[in-house]
């Protein structure tokens, strides 16, 4: 799976709360449940909407939520470090952005290898 898929199917179906984005197990677990609650165009739309929230550029239906982009870039750094994943090299808009920092502050990541 990709980053994406991962982002978006913990993003909008795998349920986590704030608190839960820290144990890496409960992130696990979530995606578990989330695969096999997921139709393939669910979650390639999902990978879609998560992405966009991540760039700072929610979908429409999704901007509503005022913190989406909060959200998905904290599952981000989750995603990260549970799974080893990072976004693709070619998206770099969050350089020296909250997900940047918060991957610095974690040692996981510096801005130039996320």
């Amino acid at each position: 799976m990709s980053f994406a898929d991962l982002l978006g199917l913990l993003t909008f179906e795998g349920e986590l709360t704030w608190g839960e984005l820290g144990d890496d197990a409960v992130v696990r677990e979530s995606l578990q449940y989330a695969v096999l609650n997921t139709t393939l165009d669910t979650m390639e739309s999902y990978s879609r909407r998560a992405m966009a929230a991540l760039r700072g550029e929610p979908k429409p239906g999704d901007a509503g939520d005022p913190n989406i982009v909060r959200f998905v870039r904290a599952v981000a750094v989750a995603v990260t470090r549970a799974f080893g994943v990072a976004e693709p090299e070619g998206s770099r808009r969050l350089c020296g952005g909250p997900v940047g920092q918060v991957l610095e502050a974690l040692s996981m990541a510096d801005c130039e290898t996320w």
